[in-house]
């Protein structure tokens, strides 16, 4: 019979059908094995624990504790500790998740552990990414193999690829709980009710993994928020966007942009239409909002309703594009090399390339220092975008 087990999931509780007790008619029926199998005493446990993997007393009688049930064991720990050595875990590792998953130290290697971990590698995960994914959720291979499964399977089907639920479980290892279906789905049923393709739910998942194992009630009141306050229509393609960056600002963090773009000289009427056109533009700094309304509103005497319509200008790097740019403009128009009437704007958002083409190229003679000045720039600002 299932029993109802009060699952947390990212804060968030829900009633979800348990595992059947599976694991403790294998440890009882281990315990009860024949004498030819040698079973360990688990009183003998503490001081293996003192000085294989470095517990204290107190911590390893708190170990001891929580097997009191189990009278034996058939199967040596140090197995079980060999095995996730050779898989690359350090001894703080398993320490950390043995503490908190003891009865893990005697599952049979052969029959439960390999086999299980065998469906993680075969998914995909490897290395270093393997092995931090079971230090933080060992507990996942206590689970039968039907079990381990499921979620993968359900990740596939939204995600398309194996390739991409490694991206993302790698991002929340949480995916892969057992459990976590049964918060997924529903999840993606919603946002297929509000028009979401299932490309658009895929690169949703992946940018924000978390946001998929909450509530589905609070998932439909983040989306019913980034359209009522932020007054995006959920077929209008910044919707999405809109979504994302709901999902990352607090009540109170929204009503201070808000307050920060009014001290700025926006109206309500402008700040509206901003946050519809370009959502990321909430997510700026207030010195960023600041220097840059001070800016474009100041220098060039741009409007708010100007910048509300045209928000990809907020987003440019003032020091390093912005105000170089203008000053080529500047010294170009003063030398009557250009017109006065020259589109600021367009200036702005080209790339390095087509601005270099269309406003250093061609006078590098007459303005040869701010021709090498510029230029340079843009070769460091390429060897960083290398880097990186």
């Amino acid at each position: 019979m299932m029993s109802k087990l009060l699952l947390q999931i990212n804060g968030v509780g829900r009633i979800l059908s348990c595992k059947p007790l599976w694991h403790l008619h294998y440890y009882s029926s281990n315990a009860a094995a024949s004498s030819r199998n040698q079973p360990q005493n688990p009183d003998s446990m503490v001081g293996h624990l003192m000085d294989s993997l470095g517990f204290s007393q107190t911590q390893a009688l708190s170990v001891r504790k929580r097997l009191s049930a189990y009278k034996s064991f058939k199967q040596d720990p140090d197995l079980v500790v060999s095995f996730f050595q050779g898989l690359g875990l350090d001894k703080t590792q398993i320490k950390r998740f043995i503490s908190t998953e003891p009865r893990l130290l005697f599952c049979s290697v052969d029959k439960a552990l390999k086999p299980r971990v065998q469906i993680f590698q075969d998914l995909g995960l490897s290395g270093p990414d393997l092995t931090t994914f079971l230090a933080h959720h060992a507990y996942i291979l206590r689970r039968t193999d039907c079990y381990i499964r499921r979620p993968i399977e359900c990740l596939r089907g939204i995600l398309g690829s194996d390739e991409i639920v490694v991206e993302v479980v790698k991002r929340c290892g949480r995916l892969l709980d057992p459990y976590a279906p049964l918060a997924i789905e529903p999840n993606v049923a919603l946002l297929r009710k509000f028009g979401w393709s299932g490309d658009k739910i895929s690169k949703f998942i992946v940018n924000k993994p978390w946001i998929i194992l909450r509530e589905t009630k609070w998932l439909e009141g983040l989306l019913q928020g980034a359209e009522t306050d932020f007054g995006i229509p959920r077929e209008c393609k910044m919707f999405y966007h809109g979504v994302l960056v709901y999902a990352s600002l607090k009540k109170s963090t929204f009503d201070e942009k808000v307050e920060i773009f009014r001290s700025c000289g926006w109206t309500d009427t402008s700040i509206r239409s901003l946050v519809r056109n370009l959502p990321f533009t909430f997510t700026l700094s207030e010195a960023n909002v600041r220097k840059s309304a001070g800016f474009f509103m100041g220098e060039l005497g741009y409007t708010d309703e100007y910048l509300a319509s045209h928000p990809i200008l907020l987003s440019l790097s003032l020091e390093r594009r912005v105000k170089p740019r203008y000053e080529i403009l500047k010294i170009l128009i003063e030398k009557k090399l250009i017109s006065e009437r020259v589109n600021h704007y367009n200036a702005f958002c080209f790339n390095d390339l087509k601005f270099a083409n269309l406003y250093l190229h061609p006078y590098k003679d007459e303005i040869p220092e701010k021709y090498e000045s510029y230029m340079s720039n843009c070769r460091r600002g390429m060897v960083r975008r290398a880097e990186n």
